[in-house]
């Protein structure tokens, strides 16, 4: 499943990666979801993939932690994702974001 796959892929990181909630808000973090899902690759009207798009949000309240968005990134595309944007996010209290939307197509 695609939210395992994510989760995977970020664990070297060492910070909470979570769909679409966090119960308890840490100095740096990750929200994910999916924002569009639709089959793909057809063949005699049978779908024979999956195609998410999807948007992480990366949180984090120290300023010099800014530059872990690039090895989200790096990470994400070096595991089968796509990088299609991001975007610097609006400050939360006394967090700063950033949000990066992938592409991933899964293989059914």
């Amino acid at each position: 499943m695609v939210n395992k796959k994510i989760i995977d892929s970020l664990k070297v990181l060492n910070i909470p990666v979570v769909y679409m909630e966090i119960n308890k808000k840490k100095d740096k973090y990750v929200i994910f979801s999916i924002y569009n899902e639709k089959d793909s690759m057809f063949c005699n009207d049978t779908n024979l993939a999956e195609k998410y798009y999807i948007t992480l949000n990366y949180w984090f309240n120290n300023p010099s932690d800014i530059g872990i968005y690039k090895e989200i990134k790096r990470l994400m595309k070096e595991n089968g994702f796509i990088y299609d944007s991001g975007t610097d996010l609006r400050k939360d209290g006394d967090y700063f974001g950033k949000s990066m939307d992938f592409i991933y197509e899964e293989l059914l």
